[in-house]
């Protein structure tokens, strides 16, 4: 009988295999030829829930981790989950007893989504009152 433990760590591998190099084609090539600008920001002067993955992406890309955490910590939140499930699941599905695998909670997401808000409120707070463009 599958969980979605399962099911999580199968898509989990999908997103490795034909996500992550269509990820790291855009970051390292695409992003300077295809520049996708922020609606909000150009239009409005406020930064979005989003604004900062991809210089965060870029950033994790090359090693500079507390870069990517100051342009937007959903990103290094995000792959830490990611290695610790596929990982931990990965060593389960192997048959290797002396590793826990991790389980599917719904806070994981609810923490992500804090962190989008929380980014979101103070990137803003800190281009409105102190002036600190991001």
């Amino acid at each position: 009988m599958k969980t979605v433990e399962d099911e999580l760590f199968w898509i989990g591998l999908g997103i490795l295999f034909l996500g992550l190099p269509l990820l790291l084609v855009y970051v390292f090539w695409g992003v300077n030829r295809f520049p996708m600008d922020c609606y909000l920001y150009s239009h409005f002067g406020v930064y979005c829930p989003g604004c900062g993955a991809t210089r965060a992406c870029k950033a994790l890309f090359t090693g500079h981790f507390l870069k990517s955490l100051w342009y937007h910590p959903v990103v290094l939140y995000s792959v830490f989950m990611y290695l610790g499930f596929m990982i931990s699941n990965g060593c389960r599905l192997l048959h290797i007893k002396w590793v826990k695998a991790w389980k599917y909670h719904n806070w994981y997401f609810y923490v992500a989504i804090f962190l989008i808000f929380f980014s979101f409120i103070f990137k803003n707070v800190l281009k409105f009152l102190f002036t600190i463009e991001i």
